[in-house]
């Protein structure tokens, strides 16, 4: 039931009619400073338990805040977690960013706007563990989409760039339909529209194959 709503989370950023390819989220390990901190906070609460027990009210209402904060730190670090994202479908890629409970930045760019993409993996426990970080570099003065804490980040960047190679290899071997416009409005405009239209009609009688009977 969990993995259905982080599921449903992410890919409510997705358009209609757009395929998510991958998911690629940040690794547990490179959680592991506030899940750590979470644990000892419990472990420490119940080792002065008895203590604090002997304190009274005071020390109920002490181990009782500490182990709210606890929850809170292990919860907060689980969202940040599941919900931390890059999305890459067939026509873009998306860079979901939680901060928190409550914060929640979106961006995003398409693979013509994309110029590099790195993959780094910096320090012993990054080594280790087969952790680092990937970095889609864009063109223009937009931010460059980063999530660190991924596993296995070479095979990720084989992944973007295997999908940045066909994109490119289809945007330069047709024409959009923005540019199929311009280029005919051009031509319309140097021919002029009687020689325009008579080119035109050729083609027309061309492509008709009870034309060529």
């Amino acid at each position: 039931m969990h993995m259905i709503m982080v599921h449903e989370q992410l890919t409510k950023n997705l358009k209609k009619g757009e395929t998510l390819i991958r998911a690629v989220r940040r690794d547990a390990l490179a959680e592991i400073r506030p899940f750590g901190f979470a644990i000892l906070l419990i472990v420490l609460d119940f080792f002065f338990l008895t203590l604090l027990i002997k304190q009274g009210t005071w020390g109920i209402l002490a181990f009782i805040a500490v182990g709210v904060v606890a929850v809170v730190v292990g919860l907060r670090a689980c969202v940040e977690w599941r919900l931390n994202a890059l999305l890459i479908t067939n026509e873009r890629i998306v860079h979901v960013y939680q901060k928190g409970f409550f914060t929640r930045m979106v961006a995003e760019t398409t693979y013509g706007r994309v110029t590099d993409v790195r993959s780094t993996v910096q320090g012993v426990r990054q080594t280790m563990f087969g952790l680092g970080c990937i970095e889609v570099q864009t063109a223009g003065e937009g931010t460059n989409l980063t999530i660190d804490g991924v596993r296995h980040p070479s095979q990720v960047q084989a992944l973007l760039t295997s999908i940045l190679r066909t994109s490119h290899e289809q945007r330069d071997s047709s024409l959009t339909a923005q540019e199929l416009v311009e280029a005919l409005t051009k031509a319309k405009k140097e021919l002029g529209a009687d020689a325009f239209n008579e080119l035109l009609t050729r083609v027309a009688r061309n492509d008709d194959p009870r034309d060529r009977e």
